[in-house]
Formats: C-alpha cells, structure tokens, sequence
C-alpha cells in the first residue's frame, strides 16, 4: 500500500489521460441525462424515454392522488403549515424507466422489485410496463413521501404496520380485499396479536406470514379512519411525530376509549366481526 506522503506531481500527459478517462466514464451518464423526456405538474416532474401518453397520464393520476391522499387522511389543513410545499423545485420526481432491467441495473433493486421511493429528496422510481402502477405503485409510494414528511424520516415511535398500513390505504382496491381477507382470518383466528406485530420484521418473514402483516396494517388504518376519522387520526400521528408513546398517541387520539395495544386489538377485532 502506497504511504501517504508519497505524492508526486502528475505531468501533463497523465493530467490528459486521467482527463479522457473521466469523460469517457462520464459520457454513459451524460447520454442517459439527455435521453430523459420530461413531463410537468404542479407538484409533480415524471422523466420518460419513450410512450409520452403514459407520462401524461401518470402526471394526472399523481395530481389526482396527492389531493385524494391529503383529504383521506386528514392531512389537507396540516399541508401549508407543516410541510415544505411541493412546488418548483421541491416537486416530487417520478422515473420511468424504459424496461425492467434498466430499472434494476439503475438502482440496484430486488428482482421482484416495481417501484422504489427516496423519502427525503421526493424522487420515485419504476419502470414502463409494471403491473398495476397507476393503480397501486404510484398511489402506495406517494403516500409513503407524504407521511413520513409529517410523522419524521427516522421516528422510530412510527410503528412498521401504520407506515405500511397508510400506503396501502391509498392503493385502489386494496382496502376491500385486505377486509376481505381479515374478515376470515379473525373469524379463524389466523392473525398477529398486536404486540408482536409491533416487532414483527417484515423483510425476514415467509411471504404467507408477510402477506398478512400487510392486510393486517391496511385494515388497521381502516378501522381508525373508520371509526374515530381523520382530525382524531391526524391527532394520533402528531402524537408519535411529538415523542408520546404509542399508548398515549391512542389515547389522546380516541378520548381514552382506547389506551393499550391490547384495547386497540379488542376494537378492531370487534370491527372486522361486525363487516357484512
């Protein structure tokens, strides 16, 4: 290993290869910057290579949804005082890109991968021809920005199922099948105590114990949302974005009906028996 002070004066000749060399590196980057087609929102910027009646759509959809988003989860009077608005520059970017393995070899993501969000820069990622994006991907990554730009990036108080929970909760379609689905795993009871759902690591789990985690957290949301409505819901996030703990948050959020994990479980159980 070379020590570090033993620099030496890079000559001319070098200075000119190291030069071609970084440009060459470069040029790859270059060309797919210039072969990115644009479409523009007010609050959103979607970059396409080819099929610029999708793009259009996509645009319409995420204006569509960030105003649906905001309204059913009560987060429309808490935007303009709370966030950092979605304008000019700060718009959420969505990427398209033009196949599946360019998608893949771009971010590096799994296989079975559809789409991908950066939180904090507002940017999501997928790729032309994903099964259902309009309807599911596009819907569940946005929910995702706008929620974590309320409750924190990194608050730890945020439970797994109530970040999944509401990204889902925007998906279309998907709150009736996960009723669906619930409706029959409690009357069997085939589900995941609270309490360790909480704790459940997601990315670990057999794709039969994960499928339920999801339904589970959808139709946890919906019964919030259901029973106790947006304000009280709100209530519940700011609390857990404010450093109370879980039980407090609920607490505060429905008047002291419920205080415990335990007395949540009991409600909504009681909820999901009394679906048609």
């Amino acid at each position: 290993m070379p020590q570090q002070n033993s620099r030496q004066p890079v000559g001319q000749h070098a200075l000119l290869r190291l030069l071609v060399a970084c440009g060459l590196m470069l040029l790859p980057c270059l060309l797919r910057a210039e072969a990115w087609r644009e479409e523009s929102s007010k609050h959103f910027r979607v970059f396409y290579v080819d099929d610029a009646a999708f793009a259009t759509a996509v645009v319409e959809w995420a204006e569509q949804y960030y105003t649906q988003i905001t309204l059913e989860l009560g987060l429309n009077h808490v935007v303009k005082r709370d966030y950092a608005p979605w304008l000019w520059e700060r718009r959420c970017r969505i990427y398209l890109y033009p196949s599946r393995d360019a998608y893949l070899h771009a971010t590096g993501s799994p296989v079975w991968s559809g789409g991908m969000v950066n939180y904090r820069q507002r940017v999501v990622y997928s790729f032309m021809g994903v099964t259902s994006f309009l309807e599911k991907t596009l819907p569940h990554e946005l929910t995702h920005i706008l929620f974590r730009e309320y409750v924190g990036f990194d608050n730890a108080r945020v439970p797994r199922w109530l970040d999944e929970g509401v990204a889902q909760y925007a998906e279309i379609g998907r709150r009736e099948e996960s009723l669906d689905l619930m409706r029959q795993g409690v009357a069997q009871g085939v589900y995941v105590p609270l309490e360790q759902l909480q704790r459940l690591p997601v990315n670990h789990v057999y794709a039969g114990v994960a499928q339920l985690f999801y339904s589970q957290a959808v139709s946890l949301v919906h019964f919030f949302l259901s029973q106790y409505g947006s304000q009280r819901f709100i209530t519940f996030c700011s609390s857990l974005r404010d450093g109370y703990p879980i039980e407090r948050a609920l607490g505060f959020a429905t008047a002291g009906s419920v205080r415990s994990l335990g007395e949540l479980e009991d409600a909504w159980r009681q909820f999901i028996f009394r679906l048609p």
